[in-house]
């Protein structure tokens, strides 16, 4: 805030004293890049910023600069200093006392901006691979990337919080050929990882999978499958995080909503879910809601297609494909319909239709239309699952 008013003043002094000649040779304020500090000293001001890089294109001491520039700032809400190349600033009693009352005034809105373009924002961090356990850099990251979040939420954006587990590939083989040999090793044979330094880094030589090693053989009878061996260890190191418990506080209904719409193009907050809602005993609560959807989404996760487990009928509902289908004389009365529950059962009764040749007609459509965004809708459902 101080630094802002400070920076933008000095900017405009300098202008001001290029136009009136008083910068020695230099013309332009093109490429000038000033920072605001806090002089090492109290005593010289709250601020401090150093000029002296002006005097490339100047050609005259920084001194000189420094003191041509402070006669065009402004006095009322500071008083200045020159030593050297730096311009120091002392805030005034008055502009301080301001400061407070707007603090006492906004209270936790102080220093959020009136006017901000606002952005939707997916922060990706932590992303701490199953493969390994968890160390002090998981946790700095973890802090550090929700305070980063906090703040641009604090400035109005949209954020969603991404935590990537990179659960799948060739690290997960990787992690398996691991505890294969960990396995051999609790059984007495003689194996090792490689020492060559190139191949060892096929391998995780930690001896954190010592003990994966030890609890696989209670639970399973040995063996090579290096797919099998995968699956475990990755399924044995999630245990140790509760990745649930880490991602709770993001699944927010917004977070929900969010992912739906851009999955099927609708907002969730419209609608009525499955043929068996009922409008009439009012809408979802906010808990009924995300696990409406969280079904929903789940569903795409597991089966990656477009076929609903529970078909929310606002998805598939197609109007103007259902009258050609209908044609103009056997289409219903729709105008008094209370939702598009209504009007597939008043379709399917005007077609001779069960309810579910309809619904199975409109999903048909729906995949037709997704068409070429099949490989985008794949990877948002990609994001999806490694969130949910």
């Amino acid at each position: 805030m101080f630094k802002d008013f400070i920076l933008k003043d000095t900017e405009l002094a300098i202008k001001q004293a290029v136009e009136a000649k008083e910068l020695g040779q230099m013309d332009s304020t093109d490429g000038i890049n000033l920072v605001v500090e806090k002089p090492k000293n109290p005593d010289f001001g709250d601020f401090a910023v150093n000029v002296s890089s002006l005097a490339r294109n100047a050609r005259i001491a920084p001194p000189m600069i420094a003191n041509a520039i402070v006669k065009y700032l402004p006095t009322t809400d500071y008083t200045t200093s020159v030593i050297g190349g730096f311009i120091n600033f002392k805030l005034s009693d008055k502009v301080l006392a301001n400061v407070i009352k707007e603090i006492l005034e906004k209270k936790e809105n102080f220093g959020k901006p009136e006017h901000i373009e606002k952005e939707k924002i997916i922060l990706e961090y932590v992303s701490a691979n199953p493969t390994g356990p968890f160390h002090i850099g998981h946790g700095r990251w973890a802090a550090m990337g929700s305070a980063l979040a906090n703040l641009l939420k604090f400035y109005g954006h949209d954020v969603y919080q991404e935590f990537y587990i990179n659960d799948a590939g060739s690290q997960i083989q990787k992690l398996g050929r691991s505890l294969n040999i960990r396995v051999k090793q609790e059984l007495g044979e003689n194996v090792d990882f490689p020492e060559d330094e190139e191949e060892r880094k096929n391998y995780y030589a930690g001896e954190y999978l010592i003990p994966v090693a030890k609890q696989f053989l209670k639970e399973h009878e040995p063996t090579d499958d290096i797919n099998i061996l995968s699956d475990y260890a990755k399924q044995y190191m999630e245990k140790v995080p509760n990745f649930d418990l880490i991602l709770e506080k993001d699944k927010t209904l917004s977070f929900y909503r969010e992912c739906f719409q851009q999955v099927v193009g609708i907002r969730s907050s419209t609608m009525d879910w499955g043929l068996d809602a009922n409008p009439e005993e009012g809408r979802l609560n906010e808990e009924q809601e995300i696990e409406q959807i969280s079904t929903y989404l789940n569903f795409y996760r597991t089966n990656v297609c477009f076929l609903p487990k529970v078909i929310p009928e606002d998805i598939v509902y197609d109007e103007e494909y259902l009258r050609k289908i209908c044609g103009a004389q056997l289409f219903p009365n729709l105008a008094d319909a209370r939702d598009s529950k209504e009007k597939l059962f008043r379709i399917a009764n005007a077609l001779r239709l069960p309810i579910g040749g309809i619904e199975q007609l409109l999903i048909t459509q729906f995949i037709i239309k997704k068409g070429e965004d099949y490989q985008k809708i794949s990877e948002l459902l990609h994001m999806i699952a490694e969130q949910h």
